[in-house]
């Protein structure tokens, strides 16, 4: 199976569709083989390491914290990868504002 290694971290600001088209992309260069939100990552036979390089680029590219080997291996279609990641973005930019808010109430 092929390995990509996208150079670039893409900007906090993507849609949904963004998203959705990056991990599209990526597993299927990883499989070699054409996806969608409803394959089936088993039947693409990925294998351990391959979820491990999916997990190491969806942490460089979206900027996420480290993904657990619970949730690695959890995974069963594409479109779990698509809401991961978009829930992660969600709960990193809320705990942001959170941030700024108690910096911006510390300075009153």
């Amino acid at each position: 199976m092929t390995t990509t290694n996208f150079s670039h971290a893409l900007p906090d600001t993507l849609t949904r569709e963004q998203i959705k088209t990056s991990v599209i992309v990526m597993v299927s260069e990883q499989s070699g083989l054409p996806v969608t939100l409803t394959t089936d990552l088993r039947t693409i036979k990925l294998d351990s390491l391959d979820y491990v390089s999916l997990a190491s680029w969806m942490e460089s590219e979206f900027n996420l914290p480290p993904i657990s080997d619970a949730d690695l291996f959890r995974f069963q279609v594409v479109s779990q990868l698509v809401d991961y990641v978009i829930a992660a973005k969600e709960e990193l930019a809320k705990a942001a504002e959170s941030r700024v808010r108690q910096e911006a109430e510390q300075t009153a």
